[in-house]
């Protein structure tokens, strides 16, 4: 079935307007053959990243190009020194997150990450928190996963399998994990794309 690009454009606006995480300033939704084109502004980088997402997960969506700018009003536009202060202080008080290993460099409010960390999952939540901070207008996540432990490919794609399982509505018959000296290759078939993205996350 061809889903209509305004039904497209409407359900990516819903999608966006329903989700917390994006503090609108004014977002504008462009679809021509299933290619969605965002412009417009919004009050954070992290607001961006998950404008893009929601689109994404919407039905009929092939593909997205992310224009927004991140706007911030004249009181928190920050220089490159005080967004790094910024960034270097979530870093230290983190407690959720063993961070003693990251570091960041800011040029033009775009924050690069380095170091490591033991797990994917860390490094996604730690570019995720740095890139809700004031200031922040970008990110480059560098961070390498160095886990802490040995583990065979075996035990990892075990974890990964009993992981997505468990928490999630996702038929793992479809879906192969290959995992050869620790890095993961998914194949298979899910019912969209929030679904490939779950197992990904995972």
């Amino acid at each position: 079935m061809v889903i209509g690009k305004e039904k497209i454009k409407k359900d990516v606006l819903d999608q966006i307007l329903s989700d917390k995480r994006v503090k609108v300033t004014d977002i504008n939704v462009d679809v021509d053959k299933g290619e969605v084109k965002l412009t417009g502004h919004v009050k954070s980088y992290l607001s961006k990243r998950a404008a893009e997402t929601d689109a994404w997960v919407v039905e009929g969506v092939i593909n997205v190009k992310n224009e927004i700018e991140v706007s911030y009003s004249s009181d928190k536009n920050l220089t490159d020194h005080e967004v790094r202060k910024n960034v270097e202080e979530f870093l230290l008080y983190n407690q959720q997150i063993d961070v003693s290993k990251v570091d960041v460099s800011v040029r033009s409010g775009i924050a690069t990450l380095f170091g490591s960390v033991d797990h994917y999952w860390k490094k996604a939540a730690v570019e995720e928190a740095v890139s809700n901070i004031t200031g922040v207008k970008g990110v480059i996540n560098e961070l390498a996963v160095v886990p802490s432990k040995e583990m065979s490919d075996q035990v990892i794609a075990e974890e990964i399998l009993s992981t997505v399982e468990f928490d999630f509505p996702v038929d793992m018959n479809k879906v192969t994990v290959e995992v050869e000296n620790g890095r993961v290759t998914l194949k298979g078939v899910v019912p969209d794309w929030k679904s490939g993205k779950i197992i990904y996350d995972k």
